[in-house]
C-alpha cells in the first residue's frame, strides 16, 4: 500500500489502483493510498465501483465491486467494500458523509 504522498513522488511511471480514503485514529486529515500493481490494468471498473461508493450509490457500487470479484476472486478489495456497503446499508452515514473510512483503533 502507499500513500498518496508517496505515490506522487513516485510519479507516473508506475501503475496503481487507488483503494480508499482513510482517517486514522488520532489524525484529522484523510489521506488516499493506493494499490501498487505490476502492469497496466483494467481498474476501470473498481474505480467506477469506488466513485458510487462516495456518493453513497449503493445499488451502483456493489454490483460494481462484484464484477471485479468475477475477474478476480483472489482480489480481497472489492470484499471489503461489499461488507462496507452491507454495514453502511443498515448504519447510513448521513449526507454529511465525506467518503471517509475512520479506523477506530491504531
Amino acid at each position: 500500500m502507499l500513500s498518496e504522498s508517496t505515490r506522487d513522488l513516485a510519479g507516473p511511471e508506475i501503475f496503481v489502483r487507488e483503494l480508499d480514503l482513510i482517517r486514522v485514529k488520532g489524525k484529522s486529515e484523510p489521506t488516499r493510498v493506493f494499490e501498487l500493481l505490476t502492469g497496466q490494468t483494467a481498474a476501470d471498473e473498481f474505480s467506477n465501483g469506488l466513485a458510487a461508493y462516495r456518493r453513497q450509490d449503493w445499488d451502483q457500487a456493489e454490483p460494481a465491486f462484484k464484477s471485479c470479484l468475477a475477474g478476480s476472486p483472489t482480489d480481497p478489495v472489492p470484499r471489503v467494500f461489499i461488507e462496507r456497503i452491507a454495514h453502511l446499508r443498515a448504519n447510513p452515514p448521513g449526507p454529511n458523509w465525506d467518503g471517509v473510512w475512520e479506523f477506530q483503533t491504531k
